[in-house]
């Protein structure tokens, strides 16, 4: 994913630079993997207005993505690249050979067409989640999840990855 830049025609503009959305594969979201995003407009449980200044702004759609990755041995292949105005990464459409569909955060390296897979037997690729006794040591990773069975919740924001440095012995 490149950088856009602007021509200088006002000051905040001169070194202005944002992402541009060339990986960007569909731009419409899976309507079966969507909900409604509840906003509060600064209002309380009473209505009562309690931060002013805010409301408005366009309506928003929240993707329902999988942080889980717990659909072992069944096969996916990657079926689009898209936004998410929610978070700063883009999120990669998963058709499982069983006829499932889910969202996952898009990795850096991952096109449109390849094949991943979650368990024991997957391989070191972009992708492909796995358990953290079966990573190799060195292996650069993103999604962490810290408690088994609770989902990703570190390294997920955008071009983020952590190096999987060293395993004691006593873990295994």
């Amino acid at each position: 994913m490149g950088l856009k830049s602007f021509n200088p025609y006002t000051a905040s503009r001169r070194f202005m630079t944002v992402l541009d959305k060339s990986e960007i594969t569909k731009h419409t979201p899976e309507k079966s993997l969507i909900e409604p995003k509840k906003r509060s407009g600064g209002r309380n449980n009473q209505g009562e207005i309690v931060i002013w200044h805010r409301g408005g702004g366009h309506k928003k759609q929240y993707r329902v993505v999988d942080f889980r990755r717990d659909k072992h041995g069944v096969p996916a292949r990657v079926e689009a690249i898209e936004y998410d105005p929610n978070r700063s990464a883009n999120i990669a459409l998963l058709h499982y050979a069983d006829g499932e569909k889910r969202y996952i955060l898009h990795p850096v390296g991952l096109e449109v067409g390849a094949t991943v897979s979650t368990g024991e037997n997957a391989d070191i690729l972009p992708g492909n989640a796995l358990k953290i006794r079966n990573i190799p040591p060195g292996t650069m990773v993103h999604n962490l999840e810290l408690y088994p069975g609770r989902g990703g919740q570190a390294v997920r924001t955008a071009g983020a990855s952590a190096s999987f440095l060293v395993r004691k012995a006593t873990s295994l």
